[in-house]
This record gives structure tokens, sequence and C-alpha cells, in this order.
């Protein structure tokens, strides 16, 4: 997988842990389905973060922000998770 497919698919996955913050209700249903996707972001964005710096290719700039901009967002969206009552 290519960095930029790695990049889509860990923004898609920021993107589910957002829409769940968004709606602001704690949902026990979806709670060990939000608790997985927020451990399988994580692990993705700290391979994507460390395993390509030791690869030959090379991290552009762009590439870069994009990742530390989905880096803040996920940590805003963790600590944003609704609560249950």
């Amino acid at each position: 997988m290519s960095i930029e497919d790695e990049i889509k698919t860990v923004d898609t996955m920021v993107k589910d842990v957002e829409l769940y913050v968004k709606t602001g209700v704690w949902h026990p249903d979806r709670e060990l389905q939000i608790a997985k996707g927020i451990t399988e972001t994580d692990i993705a964005l700290n391979q994507l973060m460390s395993g390509h710096s030791m690869k030959t290719d090379v991290l552009t700039d762009e590439q870069m922000k994009i990742i530390s901009d989905l880096l803040k967002r996920f940590n805003n969206s963790k600590d944003k998770l609704p609560s249950p009552p």
C-alpha cells in the first residue's frame, strides 16, 4: 500500500471517530466498535509516522503536514468522546 493510500485509510478512520463525537451522545451498542476503532486508528497513525521513517521513501513536507493534522484531529476527538450518563 502506498503512503497516499495509507493516509486516506487513516483519514477515513479519523472521520469515523469524529462523526461519533459529533453526535454528542454515548451509544452503549457502539461502545465496543468505537473503542476498537480508536485503538486501530491509534496503531495506524503510529505506524504511519514511524514505519515510513525507516524506509527509503522519505515523507514529503505535505505528507507530514497531513499526518500531523490527522493526529491533531484524532487527539481532539478522543478528548471529546461522549461519556455514559
